[in-house]
């Protein structure tokens, strides 16, 4: 394995902290969207929302699961 050199490191942490702070927007944004839908609807609106993300995320896990995973292990298999 070869040996980092300050430069590589460098850049290894650059695109990391990126990578972190863009998750971190990201979830931010999500966050900060709920809690002012939570505030803005009322309860059975806001909970017809969360039922409809609920089922919208399970449907998307389930496809990422059936379909994209199995494509991309074939994928990299060749």
């Amino acid at each position: 394995m070869e040996d980092l050199s300050g430069e590589r490191l460098v850049r290894w942490a650059r695109k990391g902290g990126l990578a972190v702070l863009d998750q971190g927007l990201f979830s931010g944004a999500n966050f900060l969207v709920n809690i002012l839908l939570a505030r803005w609807l009322p309860p059975e609106e806001y909970g017809a929302f969360a039922v409809a993300l609920s089922v919208f995320y399970l449907l998307a896990g389930f496809h990422t699961a059936v379909l994209t995973e199995p494509m991309l292990a074939d994928f990299s298999a060749s």
